[in-house]
């Protein structure tokens, strides 16, 4: 496949980070701001969006698990926590799905991108001093040759001490901050 000019990475923008249990106060507050980015893309055109879902069943088979604080996405079909916000996936035009279950979710950007290459990958979503600040610094690790950008203003931490503290580590490592 060829190579396209961006890819705009969609992290955890589901029920659960935004409603549930796992909601920050400012979780909701970039919805408009990820949607605003996502418009200006189709007006540009030659972009890609994937979307990450955490939808992981808890086994306390591994030592994340145990450690883990997210019981409240263990859907076991029950739930619809693991489910994207309606109105960000209703901008997408069929945008690629990547499941985080049986391992992380940047095992399968990782393997999306042995076939599709791209000059510049934007992450957005929740929590940037989990899920984003892991993707951004596996993706920049791989793929030193494309630029990996994270949109502040796209983003939200778990508290916004860690959202500004993780932003400055991923600096540090030469990934991009846009709009802080």
């Amino acid at each position: 496949m060829g190579m396209k000019n961006l890819l705009v990475i969609v992290d955890d923008m589901q029920y659960d980070f935004l409603h549930g249990e796992l909601k920050t106060d400012d979780a909701l507050a970039v919805v408009p701001n990820i949607i605003s980015k996502v418009e200006k893309c189709k007006e540009i055109g030659d972009y890609e969006v994937a979307i990450i879902k955490f939808e992981h069943n808890f086994n306390f088979d591994t030592v994340d698990d145990a450690k883990s604080p997210l019981m409240d996405c263990n859907d076991n079909g029950h739930s619809m926590s693991w489910e994207v916000k309606p109105k960000v996936f209703e901008l997408f035009e069929n945008p690629t799905c990547i499941h985080e279950r049986d391992k992380p979710s940047s095992v399968f950007l990782l393997d999306y991108l042995e076939t599709h290459t791209f000059d510049r990958i934007e992450l957005v979503g929740v929590c940037t001093d989990t899920s984003v600040f892991a993707n951004a610094t596996v993706l920049k690790t791989f793929h030193p040759d494309t630029q990996i950008v994270v949109d502040a203003s796209c983003c939200v931490g778990s508290t916004t001490d860690k959202h500004k503290s993780t932003l400055s580590s991923m600096r540090a490592l030469q990934i991009e901050i846009i709009n802080e």
